[in-house]
């Protein structure tokens, strides 16, 4: 090592003025040739330049601590740049490794709990994102980053109304001119009959920037025409209400469109595709470098042209391009499989493709590339996807396969968007292994949308004459039939208890010298909770329509199905209330039929 004082002056001279002059690959390669004798602020510097010149396994490399790293200085600057290469890798075990250091070695530091929230966002872990966010805005209230995605993660999680909105106000305290907040705000006020506020806030999102997109689908659900304020709007609105032809000629048609935006372009090119005329696809494509082309919607609308005027050479070759740029862009990758899904007839090839990229991918786009094969009914893919599954195991929304494989969110979302699809996937179910008669009805209330609608009904219909009947005809079955060798009740340990069953909380009788226990209902949006108290304290609340009635009811559903879904739940929970507190006695307000039911079912004399 060089360790003259006079050469290590000058070799900081000119390192400062690399510095100054932010000569980034100079100055790495200043170190790399000149082995000067290492010191914090070199360290610093060199660690800067291999993050700047974007070489981040070799920022990576210097960022490593070891014992001769005795400031925090130099400690803190090192697990930044680890923190921050590792994302700019993308490589998850390194990133968890990084943040874990991070915030072990400075536990009150932001960055690290920033990039984490962003990194929990990423992978849909919305319930840490918005843990993480909280603790953030701890420290900084006005931190944009954390109100941002803490609004974002109470809107992907679900939240009730009045919490989201609080937190996209909270970003308008700080930021008023921030179009998400404004956008968001103004679909929320527009949701709760307030059409005023919620243009108000459209006039303020368009003065700012009238070419915002996300707000063109906001104000076309809101009827609401702001085509004098944004050229890109009317080009927006036109291809959504299908005016192909209108769109082209109001850009100029081909003639003008060397002066197209590339907005412009793209709009035109898809709106030649639909109508059909694919040549003119093929014509303003033509001197686009394929290869080179980053843009995956341009290319899948070109691969389209040519499948559809059968160019098959040149459909190969962009179909292949497509296939290599998948292994390392999603945009790419997602756009090709749907393309196999809803086009290729070539089955092994089109399952080969999706097994390798989602496993690249590490499945992250699985409930995407499910929306696919749903939407397009080849459901034979799915069952390739999942061999050792049927249909009905991989999408029961209870106990399915899917429920371990992808997002929850995912999850809802694919039956709030696709539930009369997948409903059709279980018609047509090869293995059959559960009957359909049983499933369906369960099926049909899987999305919250569903949930909130079935709720409704039971608070508006607790007289349903039609739906008494059908409850009484299946306790007259009961009633005929020989219970008295039931196995529930002959292996029941009897407590001294009684058990009140009531469909909406009442008072009870007192003084019976046994323990009293209470279960009713409560009703909450999508959420229909069971509730049990034992002697005027609450012991368990579950929202039943979580559980599965199969597991329970097991050979009565075959009596029960033709009950509507809420009744056979209720049934059911109350069968399971039943066998886990095992009372003396069961006593039912309300006349409450379900309660008379689940006593026949469980054994219980007549």
């Amino acid at each position: 090592m060089v360790d003259n004082s006079v050469f290590n002056q000058v070799a900081d001279f000119e390192l400062n003025n690399l510095i100054k002059s932010k000569s980034w690959v100079e100055l790495d390669n200043y170190f790399q040739e000149y082995p000067l004798r290492p010191n914090d602020s070199r360290i610093k510097h060199w660690i800067r330049s291999k993050y700047m010149i974007k070489d981040y396994e070799g920022c990576l490399k210097l960022c490593q601590i070891d014992e001769s790293d005795l400031d925090d200085s130099i400690i803190k600057n090192k697990c930044t740049f680890a923190l921050r290469s590792s994302m700019k890798i993308n490589d998850d075990d390194l990133i968890e490794k990084a943040l874990l250091d991070f915030s072990q070695r400075f536990p009150s530091e932001l960055e690290h709990k920033i990039t984490n929230m962003r990194f929990s966002y990423s992978r849909k872990d919305y319930i840490t994102c918005l843990s993480l966010s909280e603790q953030i805005l701890q420290q900084d209230k006005t931190n944009i980053n954390a109100l941002l995605f803490n609004a974002r993660s109470n809107k992907k999680l679900k939240n009730p109304k009045n919490i989201e909105k609080n937190s996209w106000e909270r970003i308008i305290q700080y930021d008023s001119k921030n179009l998400e907040a404004l956008n968001n705000l103004s679909k929320i006020y527009f949701e709760e009959g307030n059409e005023k506020e919620a243009l108000d806030f459209l006039e303020i999102i368009f003065s700012i920037n009238p070419n915002y997109e996300p707000a063109f689908s906001t104000s076309i659900k809101m009827n609401y025409d702001i085509s004098s304020k944004s050229k890109n709007y009317s080009l927006a609105q036109m291809y959504q209400e299908n005016k192909y032809e209108e769109l082209i000629n109001s850009i100029g048609g081909l003639n003008n469109s060397k002066n197209w935006s590339k907005k412009e372009f793209k709009l035109a090119i898809r709106s030649f595709n639909n109508l059909k005329r694919y040549s003119e696809v093929i014509q303003l494509c033509d001197s686009i470098n394929l290869e080179n082309n980053s843009d995956a919607v341009i290319l899948e609308q070109l691969l389209m042209a040519n499948f559809h005027l059968e160019n098959t050479k040149k459909y190969s070759k962009i179909l292949k391009i497509f296939s290599k740029k998948s292994l390392t862009d999603t945009s790419f990758m997602r756009l090709y499989l749907r393309h196999l899904i809803y086009f290729s007839n070539d089955d092994n090839n089109t399952f080969s493709e999706l097994n390798n990229l989602l496993t690249i991918h590490d499945n992250d786009y699985l409930s995407d590339v499910l929306k696919y094969i749903l939407k397009s009914q080849k459901y034979h893919l799915i069952e390739l996807l999942f061999p050792e599954n049927s249909l009905s195991e991989i999408f029961d929304p209870i106990s399915g396969v899917l429920k371990s494989v992808i997002d929850k969110h995912d999850l809802n979302e694919l039956w709030q968007s696709l539930d009369k699809k997948i409903i059709k996937s279980y018609e047509l179910d090869s293995k059959d292994i559960i009957k359909k008669e049983y499933i369906i009805p369960f099926l049909s209330i899987s999305s919250d949308i569903e949930k909130e609608k079935l709720i409704e009904k039971i608070k508006s219909n607790e007289d349903d004459m039609e739906n008494k009947e059908k409850l009484l005809q299946i306790k007259d079955e009961l009633l005929k039939r020989d219970n008295s060798d039931s196995s529930y009740y002959q292996n029941m340990n009897f407590t001294n208890s009684i058990l009140f069953l009531s469909l909406e909380k009442k008072e009870v009788f007192e003084g019976l010298g046994k323990d009293i226990f209470y279960a009713h209902l409560d009703y909450e949006k999508n959420i229909l909770r069971g509730i049990l108290e034992k002697n005027d304290r609450k012991i368990s609340t579950i929202d039943i329509l979580q559980t599965d009635p199969r597991n329970i009811l097991g050979r009565y559903m075959e009596l029960v199905k033709k009950l509507e879904y809420t009744d056979i739940i209720i049934i059911s929970w109350i069968c399971s209330m039943i066998y886990d507190i095992s009372p003396k006695e069961i006593i039912t307000n309300d006349g409450l039929l379900h309660g008379e039911i689940a006593k026949l079912i469980m054994g219980y004399p007549k």
